[in-house]
């Protein structure tokens, strides 16, 4: 069964009345997985500071945890409020406690979060960025490092959210620990402008950084061709522990992006990544809400999520969408340019 990790301290995080980020997206998720997961509260309480200074630099977390006395901005879209702090700690615990629950045995974990992370790189703003997107501290490469300080010999993070993960490609690009895989959408026609193919990564890293970036408009028939390749990446990889930035603002509803997607294609995602648990290809996964606009269709997919996790197959939520002759003429230009970079997964 899918276990979520839920507090209440994820609320408090505040931000404009007219702001995308908002605590529905929180009560959407768990209203979502319903009675298909078993919700429970953090149960681990580890250090802010200490903690998010596993891949921020101290000088940043610092800074954020200074606003919070007062509130501000970290830029024109991203804000602190008193209570950030608040939602950050408890953010913190429910990653510390999704690592117990991993290393205990748990197949499925899911974490819906706030305020989102994968925009913050080593000190704030990532790769030039001209802002952190909504980001605050970077759940998804916090808790990737707390596995492989709790004995995990390497993570793979998947990140499937409509925009590139430019922090969490900053925080490991010279690492082969953690292999991070990226489908987004062109960052030519969205934030943050970059992901690009052939940021592969350098040093010890070189090889372990894929970027799969979507022409706008790309449906679910063609994001079933690019996990071909991812699958077969993470079978080579076989890493300890896959943790997913699941953004749900690559579906065609959202408000703030250009692709096609339907919840079919994140439900493709789930039962890839379950397959590869059964087959002993990896131990488990951490599911970390990113992006996702549409409230529908975050409780929704997360009601999917659980349905998937918890071994049911067939999940049938809404039309399967397909893609135009000229957007997928882009599309395989890209897929060219992606195999020439990574033949092995082909």
């Amino acid at each position: 069964m899918l276990v979520t990790v839920y507090d209440e301290g994820y609320l408090r995080h505040e931000t404009p009345a007219d702001h995308p980020e908002s605590p529905n997206r929180v009560l959407s998720a768990l209203s979502g997985v319903g009675e298909l997961a078993k919700v429970i509260k953090p149960t681990v309480n580890v250090d802010l500071i200490e903690t998010a200074g596993l891949v921020h630099e101290y000088h940043y977390v610092e800074y954020v945890t200074s606003l919070c006395a007062t509130g501000g901005r970290l830029d024109p879209d991203t804000y602190v409020s008193k209570g950030t702090c608040d939602a950050l700690t408890s953010s913190i615990n429910a990653l510390a406690t999704a690592v117990n629950l991993l290393k205990s045995g748990v197949r499925h974990v899911y974490l819906p979060l706030r305020p989102p992370g994968h925009h913050v790189g080593f000190r704030g703003r990532a790769l030039l960025a001209p802002t952190q997107g909504f980001c605050v501290l970077n759940n998804a490469a916090i808790i990737s490092s707390l596995l492989l300080k709790s004995g995990a010999s390497r993570v793979a993070v998947l990140d499937i959210d409509a925009h590139h993960g430019n922090g969490t490609q900053e925080i490991f690009y010279s690492t082969s620990k953690v292999f991070y895989i990226s489908t987004h959408q062109d960052s030519r026609t969205l934030y943050p402008g970059t992901g690009y193919v052939n940021e592969i990564g350098v040093g010890d890293g070189e090889g372990f950084n894929m970027n799969i970036p979507l022409p706008p408009m790309t449906s679910d028939d063609l994001f079933k061709v690019v996990l071909k390749p991812i699958e077969n990446a993470l079978r080579q990889y076989k890493p300890s522990y896959i943790v997913v930035s699941l953004g749900f603002d690559s579906h065609f509803l959202d408000p703030l992006t250009n692709l096609n997607l339907s919840l079919n294609s994140y439900i493709e995602a789930f039962l890839m990544i379950r397959r590869l648990i059964e087959e002993g290809v990896t131990e488990g996964s951490v599911y970390v809400l990113e992006g996702g606009y549409n409230t529908d269709v975050i409780k929704q997919g997360s009601r999917a999520l659980a349905m998937v996790s918890n071994g049911i197959d067939q999940v049938n939520i809404e039309y399967y969408t397909k893609t135009n002759g000229e957007i997928a003429k882009y599309f395989n230009k890209m897929i060219e340019q992606h195999r020439a970079f990574f033949p092995q997964y082909y």
